[in-house]
């Protein structure tokens, strides 16, 4: 299986809030906000591009909704904090549940 790449910024490709363009702008200080979160988007369609060419599951993460800086580490907008890494997680353990994607025992 392959899980979807997610960052502060949800699925969006365009940042608003100026507090999250600075950081990303920090975080990335060679390229445009709106490059990098390109760069995501093509990413995310190569992930998807392979495991349907491998028969892989693509598991579909923005739909989790952590997106903010209440899920992210403080002035990183791509590492989980620990709300963040549970609720990955537990999106990540239903998804294998309801997709009955775990080998059995």
């Amino acid at each position: 299986m392959i899980p979807e790449v997610i960052h502060i910024s949800g699925s969006s490709t365009e940042v608003s809030d100026e507090r999250l363009r600075r950081l990303w702008r920090a975080t990335v200080p060679f390229a445009s906000t709106e490059s990098v979160l390109d760069g995501y988007k093509l990413y995310s369609m190569a992930l998807r591009n392979v495991s349907s060419r491998y028969q892989v599951p693509f598991l579909p993460m923005a739909e989790l909704g952590i997106a903010g800086s209440d899920f992210y580490v403080p002035d990183d907008p791509i590492h989980f904090n620990d709300l963040g890494a549970d609720r990955f997680a537990e999106g990540l353990a239903r998804r294998l549940l309801e997709g009955n994607l775990l080998p059995a025992p």
